[in-house]
């Protein structure tokens, strides 16, 4: 075989391990890059309270529960102002708006309620005591101030009042996943007190940490000023943007 033909064959094979080479390095880029981008996503959102100074929040909130043998479902939006913080504190009003019970409107006039958050978003103050912070217990989601990932969990203790022996409410990322197109966090809770009040619940949170969905089954409920010792029932609230 000539030489011209040895060199031709090496150009050849040079060239095949040449583009080889090129073809696994091109593999292997993609491959980190795709790495990368999973272990971005496990590394989770820093998961903290949004109740900032000037800011306004609504939801609508369906309540559906039983009264005498008789199916009520209430509609309300409720309006959460943030005024200041101070210390940690974030200082507000909620107000209760567009009241319906079973399709008929409210003629109800809903006192606004003096709310004050802690730094972690748990109630300290809601309305005119105990009662009212029973009543949105429930629905009120405390936060971590800290990066959580799929498969987090953590605990706080609400107190309600000074004789209480106060409630323990868990929470537990489920999964990252989207809700109207927007990425979110998908975090289930439970709520126990050692008197009564017990929550289960689903929660959907924007990566700046506002609620912008919730399904909670709620027994032996609270409604302040209602008169009735106690309700189970299915509330549903959702960001009105």
């Amino acid at each position: 075989m000539t030489r011209e033909i040895w060199s031709e064959i090496i150009g050849t094979l040079g060239l095949r391990a040449t583009r080889d080479n090129d073809h696994m390095r091109t593999i292997t880029a993609l491959a980190f890059l795709l790495f990368a981008v999973s272990m971005s996503s496990a590394e989770g959102w820093l998961l903290k309270s949004p109740y900032q100074p000037h800011t306004k929040m609504k939801w609508k909130v369906v309540t559906d529960t039983t009264v005498s043998e008789h199916a009520v479902q209430s509609v309300v939006t409720h309006i959460l102002k943030i005024a200041s913080d101070v210390d940690g504190k974030a200082t507000g009003t909620l107000d209760f708006t567009d009241m319906e019970i079973n399709g008929n409107k409210s003629g109800f006039d809903a006192p606004t309620w003096d709310m004050v958050f802690a730094r972690d978003g748990m109630l300290t103050t809601a309305g005119g005591g105990p009662d009212c912070l029973r009543q949105l217990a429930p629905t009120t989601f405390i936060y971590p101030n800290k990066e959580v990932a799929v498969g987090a969990t953590w605990e706080a203790t609400l107190k309600f009042d000074e004789n209480g022996k106060g409630a323990k409410a868990k929470f537990t990322v489920l999964e990252m996943t989207k809700l109207h197109e927007e990425d979110v966090l998908k975090v289930k809770t439970t709520l126990a007190e050692e008197s009564g009040l017990h929550s289960e619940g689903l929660f959907w949170l924007s990566k700046e940490g506002m609620v912008l969905k919730y399904k909670v089954d709620v027994k032996n409920w609270t409604v302040a000023g209602s008169g009735i010792p106690s309700l189970d029932a299915k509330l549903t609230g959702e960001l009105v943007k």
